[in-house]
């Protein structure tokens, strides 16, 4: 019986294995979209890892793969697997708004300051989240000139973005008047109190005009919500 029972084991095994060998690329990305649902994300990316095994050049696997990472804050490896999207064809405007993101969470200006804020397919509300971002780029590789016409361009983008609010407030901070900086970013908390990019913003103004307690509350704030 012991024996019989190895014999079956083994035929179990090997049927396993084989239907395994049979999945395609489709159902690996199936598997890790269901786990990623499911916030098993481990398994989520070793699904999407078994589908780019089968197809290195895959831009939809590399694509959701990169959408992942950044979700769990991983933005080394979603720059990585963003930008290979990319190169594999991946429609760009999907692709830069997320690649925009984690190139400003790995400090990558000069990659940040060269992406396209004009990529066809993008919405207004898109482009001025990645143009905000570049905006910072530009100032932070002390390019004044190209931020402040982006800035114009950013501001005459048709939305009611917080990013374009955000992008007004980096022309005061250029024009080194902080308090009419800080003062325009308060009135953006107001209208999206949850988002992280006016959070820091506020707070690193509120440093900068040494209003010491309101920034320790404001990063308070930051760490509850993110």
């Amino acid at each position: 019986m012991k024996g019989l029972s190895k014999v079956a084991l083994g035929i179990v095994a090997a049927t396993l294995i084989s239907a395994c060998s049979k999945q395609t690329v489709d159902d690996h990305l199936l598997a890790a979209r269901q786990f990623a649902e499911a916030q098993n994300n481990q398994a989520a990316i070793i699904e999407y890892k078994n589908a780019i095994q089968l197809d290195p050049k895959s831009p939809l696997a590399r694509f959701e793969l990169g959408e992942l990472y950044l979700r769990q804050n991983n933005y080394a490896a979603a720059e990585k697997e963003l930008n290979r999207a990319l190169e594999l064809g991946h429609p760009a405007a999907d692709v830069i708004p997320l690649l925009s993101l984690a190139y400003k969470n790995t400090g990558a200006e000069n990659a940040l300051a060269d992406v396209d804020h004009k990529t066809a397919g993008m919405t207004a509300v898109q482009a001025a989240e990645v143009g905000f971002y570049k905006i910072q780029a530009l100032a932070q590789l002390e390019k004044k000139e190209q931020a402040l016409v982006l800035i114009e361009e950013i501001e005459a983008l048709d939305t009611s973005s917080v990013y374009k609010g955000l992008a007004t407030s980096l022309r005061t901070v250029l024009d080194n008047n902080l308090d009419d900086a800080l003062a325009q970013t308060e009135l953006l908390k107001q209208q999206a109190p949850l988002n992280k990019d006016v959070l820091q913003q506020l707070a690193r103004l509120q440093l900068a005009t040494q209003k010491t307690e309101a920034a320790i509350e404001t990063f308070v704030d930051y760490l509850k919500t993110f």
